[in-house]
């Protein structure tokens, strides 16, 4: 596999919502679906709250579940416009459909750090690396053996099950 550019990586991003089963309901399932997305951060919340504790439940979810409802409302607004499809919306897919825009959206603004200059862009089949960008007078002798860059990586963050492992450096 040729490993992908920039742009062929965006564009494979920007294609991820339209593989998803939930737009089956067309207009007429667009108001549950927004219901449901509205419902479940608060719910998975509640559920880290009990878990962890208040501070830490909240804090562990509040930015994430902003940006990854924002993502899935979108993505409904769009795909959700027209006619019932042939196969309906299975409730059951909406979490992962809600775990794809929040891998998506992580993926959008690792993007956006690679165009505006703060991460490098590495692709070697189907693994991406975003890595950061060191500062020539920030190298100490001990990142100066990796051109700079620490190379300490995140846990890989794979898109779909046929797409790419993301992982971003610093």
């Amino acid at each position: 596999m040729t490993p992908p550019t920039i742009d062929e990586f965006a564009e494979y991003v920007d294609d991820l919502p339209r593989q998803s089963p939930c737009w089956g309901d067309g207009i007429l399932g667009l108001y549950p679906v927004l219901s449901w997305l509205n419902t479940h951060p608060v719910v998975v919340q509640r559920e880290l709250v009990a878990q962890k504790g208040v501070f830490f439940g909240v804090m562990m979810t509040a930015r994430a579940h902003h940006n990854q409802v924002g993502t899935a409302v979108s993505w409904a607004t769009q795909y959700m416009a027209g006619p019932p499809g042939p196969v309906l919306t299975d409730p059951d897919d909406l979490p992962e459909l809600f775990d794809l825009a929040g891998r998506a959206y992580l993926m959008r603004d690792l993007l956006a750090e690679v165009r505006q200059g703060v991460r490098r862009f590495e692709a070697d089949g189907t693994k991406i690396v975003g890595r950061a960008r060191v500062p020539r007078s920030s190298r100490s002798p001990r990142n100066a053996q990796t051109g700079g860059n620490a190379a300490v990586s995140g846990a890989p963050l794979a898109i779909a099950d046929d797409g790419f492992m993301v992982t971003v450096a610093s």
